[in-house]
């Protein structure tokens, strides 16, 4: 097998008009195991046809609301669907999670869509929650229960790297070869289809049912009152439109803003900083924004390349940010903690994830968001990584009922794109969360440019080379000594990534 790892602009597009979120496209063959699902034919009479066709129609316009699927009416029989799912925290409990309605946007979206699709296909969703905090244990149990033979649950909804580890592992079943799924439907996105399918096939989806993709989506956050007092001539959502967000423009709006708060001469969490971030995974936010290439296609294979100029001059551009000027403060890994110097007036500037939002609900002052800063101007147009522990969905080899797994994720994610992104997009983000108009323009070019490769897709596999960027954030050393940490572990990637075409070519 030709692997083709062509790793140009592999962004899953959420735009204005359309917000086509999210990942994979195929073409659907057939299966049988498990129940055989009631077909409902279709009765329309010869006389309503003869009708139709002398009415003068206009056409109609498909939108989010009345987008159709091509599912068949089914009938299941009460079937119980187990979905295996994470619920360790609020952005993933909620995927799945609503015990009743309660007035909240996102729940009663998903807690409607819920109800409706287990009566339309006359099945019983069971969610399985794990509460493991570690990847590695989730990934063990699915690994341990299929490798068994054991009939634990129909469908995985988890982390999205150790997920197309486990695929390597040969742990899914291959949905490009059930029926029911439609991968050429908007609600799947054809730029993941390109990065993860198999010579046609398919061992893991992910579609509008994964809110996590769009709420781990890395974005930048600003206290904009406190902005406007600093720089009354300033308007940052011109300079976003302007093309002109960049690294250098940050580091200037955030310089020289330090005060010692608290008295005790020492700068910590307590004082006033132009930047506040988190100490590790702010590096994944930044590096996405640089639109990286870093796996090169030789002619003859492939080649982890890492070091050019664009990643040197990232490295130059993150040590003068973080350490040079004295404008960041370096929290830890704590979401509530991260927020709350942007709440509370003492930072000018932080990084997180669009989730992040909820925390910013009661803030008094105004707030606004932006998307990552480009590495110069020259750059075409704004990137960024999501979180790569975005939900993606998979059927293990173990599922007695492939039909009715593939039908109910087809129309989850069907009636996630028709109700629950759009409550969560357009209405609790752009509305409810957003304080002006301008912010909702700034998500829209967020989730738009969503920007996924290889190398991030498989990044467990690829020894998880994107430490070497988090340790930039954690210590300046690894900044100076950016171009001697590839070279020292450039054969160990490259190996890696020749492991990973191996694995390839034995699922092929």
């Amino acid at each position: 097998m030709e692997k083709n790892f062509n790793h140009g602009k592999k962004a899953s597009r959420i735009s204005s008009a359309a917000l086509a979120l999210l990942l994979l496209s195929s073409i659907i063959a057939t299966s049988a195991c498990g129940n055989n699902p009631t077909n409902t034919p279709d009765n329309t009479s010869d006389a309503t046809d003869s009708q139709n066709d002398t009415v003068d129609t206009q056409p109609i316009e498909i939108t989010r609301d009345n987008a159709e699927d091509s599912l068949p009416d089914l009938n299941f029989e009460g079937q119980e669907i187990r979905i295996l799912t994470r619920a360790g925290d609020n952005d993933t409990y909620q995927e799945f999670n609503a015990e009743s309605e309660n007035g909240d946007i996102i729940n009663d979206a998903v807690y409607k869509r819920n109800s409706k699709i287990q009566d339309r296909l006359n099945v019983k969703m069971t969610v399985i929650n794990t509460t493991k905090t570690r990847h590695a244990e989730n990934t063990a149990q699915i690994r341990t229960s299929v490798l068994a033979q054991s009939d634990d649950f129909d469908l995985v909804s988890d982390h999205m790297t150790w997920t197309m580890s486990s695929v390597l592992e040969g742990l899914y079943m291959d949905m490009s070869k059930l029926d029911y799924l439609d991968f050429s439907k908007p609600w799947w996105n054809q730029s993941y289809m390109e990065l993860s399918a198999i010579d046609g096939k398919i061992f893991a989806a992910a579609g509008e049912l994964s809110l996590t993709m769009i709420s781990g989506a890395y974005a930048m956050f600003f206290n904009s009152d406190l902005f406007a007092e600093i720089y009354d001539d300033v308007n940052l959502y011109e300079v976003v439109e302007d093309g002109k967000w960049t690294f250098d423009a940050l580091n200037k709006y955030a310089s020289g803003l330090y005060k010692d708060l608290n008295g005790n001469t020492k700068a910590d969490e307590d004082d006033f900083y132009g930047f506040y971030i988190q100490d590790t995974l702010a590096g994944d936010g930044f590096f996405g924004g640089i639109m990286p290439r870093i796996i090169e296609d030789t002619g003859n294979g492939y080649k982890f390349s890492m070091l050019n100029d664009r990643t040197v001059k990232f490295a130059e551009q993150l040590k003068k940010l973080i350490y040079d000027e004295s404008v960041t403060f370096r929290g830890g890994y704590n979401e509530a903690k991260l927020m709350k110097p942007l709440y509370a007036g003492t930072a000018l500037f932080t990084h997180w994830m669009l989730g992040g939002v909820d925390y910013l609900r009661d803030m008094e002052a105004n707030y606004g968001i932006l998307p990552m800063p480009k590495l110069d101007e020259s750059q075409s147009e704004y990137t960024g990584y999501t979180h790569d522990g975005f939900s993606i969905f998979a059927i293990p080899k173990t599922c007695q009922i492939p039909d009715c797994a593939a039908a109910f994720l087809e129309a989850m994610n069907a009636e996630s794109y028709r109700s629950v992104v759009p409550a969560y997009f357009e209405t609790a983000l752009k509305v409810k969360y957003s304080r002006d108009d301008l912010t909702a323009r700034m998500l829209d070019i967020i989730v738009d440019n969503i920007y996924l490769d290889v190398s991030y897709v498989y990044g467990i596999d690829l020894g998880t080379w994107m430490q070497m960027i988090r340790d930039m954030i954690n210590d300046s050393k690894y900044c100076d000594n950016f171009a001697s940490t590839v070279a020292e572990r450039e054969a160990a990637l490259n190996a890696s990534l020749t492991e990973i075409m191996t694995k390839y070519n034995e699922l092929s």
